[in-house]
C-alpha cells in the first residue's frame, strides 16, 4: 500500500462556506460604505434610493439562504476532493456530452449555442 500527499485541503463545508460568505460580505462592504473605501463623508451611510434597499435584501437573503442551507442541509460524502479528481470529472462530463451529441444529431454545436448570450 503506497500513501501519497496530496497537498493541504480544505472540507467542501468550508469551500461552499466562503463561495456564500465572500459574495455577501463585498456587498455589504459597498452597500454599507465603509470608510476603508469612500471618503469619511460618506461613510457608513446607504443609499437614498429605495431599489438600492430593495436589491441589498434580496442579495443578502439570497446569501444567508445559502449558508443556511450549506450548514443544515447538504451532506458530503468525502472530507475534501483533491485537483486530480477535478481534471478526472471535467474529462468525463465532456465524454458525456459527446455521447450525448452524437445520440441527438438536431443538437445545435457548443459555438452556436452560445451566440444568442454573447449577442
Amino acid at each position: 500500500m503506497y500513501f501519497r500527499d496530496l497537498g493541504p485541503q480544505i472540507g467542501w463545508t468550508m469551500v461552499f462556506l466562503a463561495e456564500c460568505i465572500g459574495p455577501l460580505l463585498i456587498y455589504l462592504l459597498f452597500y454599507f460604505r465603509v470608510p476603508y473605501i469612500y471618503s469619511h463623508r460618506y461613510a457608513l451611510t446607504s443609499s437614498p434610493h429605495q431599489v438600492v434597499r430593495l436589491a441589498c435584501a434580496c442579495h443578502t437573503c439570497h446569501y444567508m439562504k445559502k449558508l443556511i442551507e450549506t450548514i443544515f442541509v447538504h451532506r458530503f460524502s468525502h472530507g475534501t476532493m483533491p485537483l486530480r479528481t477535478i481534471v478526472r470529472m471535467s474529462i468525463w462530463a465532456k465524454g458525456k456530452h459527446r455521447a450525448y451529441s452524437r445520440e441527438f444529431k438536431d443538437y445545435p454545436s457548443v459555438r452556436m449555442a452560445i451566440i444568442p448570450l454573447v449577442l
